[in-house]
């Protein structure tokens, strides 16, 4: 089970694999559960997509090429590593659970009552790294081991996120 993740400190790579603008204030090197970092979702208000106009087709003239179906636009997030459910209602009991929903089962996914609502509710997000850390089981003792891409560019892996207020709002 991962724990942490190696966050993206250059700026510039993120216009560049992820096609979203570089993070305001810098991000930590590692990010632990419970430590702010970013993540990539839709924006809430997404780009409409052309449509073309009527008068052509009235007007007997050829209609143009179908348009290119734009991609739905992104958003950098400043967030925590550790998912909340929205429904915990005592800041203790979010401290608690967030460092425990780091990582969701693709089998369980929409079943279990952690993640439930963030899956059903297609709040999925893209969570930007450059390496993150996997414990090693071979020789019998965990030894942290660093997973990246080989050519070094940054990586995108999915995630849930959810919004939570506490209990003073």
């Amino acid at each position: 089970m991962s724990t942490h993740y190696e966050s993206v400190q250059i700026a510039s790579l993120y216009p560049d694999a992820f096609n979203v603008a570089a993070p305001v204030s810098p991000v930590g090197r590692e990010v632990w559960p419970r430590q702010p970092g970013v993540f990539i979702r839709l924006s809430a208000s997404p780009a409409e997509a052309p449509t073309p106009t009527d008068e052509s087709a009235d007007a007997g003239e050829p209609s143009p090429e179908p348009s290119v179906r734009e991609l739905p636009s992104r958003e950098l997030v400043a967030g925590q590593l550790g998912l909340v459910p929205r429904w915990v209602k005592s800041a203790s009991d979010a401290k608690l659970r967030s460092t425990k929903l780091v990582n969701a089962r693709s089998e369980t996914v929409a079943t279990s009552t952690n993640f439930r609502d963030a899956w059903l509710g297609g709040q999925r997000c893209i969570v930007p790294m450059m390496a993150f850390m996997e414990d090693d089981w071979r020789s019998g003792k965990a030894v942290p081991t660093r997973i990246a891409r080989v050519d070094g560019k940054p990586m995108g892996v999915a995630g849930l996120w959810e919004s939570w207020t506490g209990a003073g709002g």
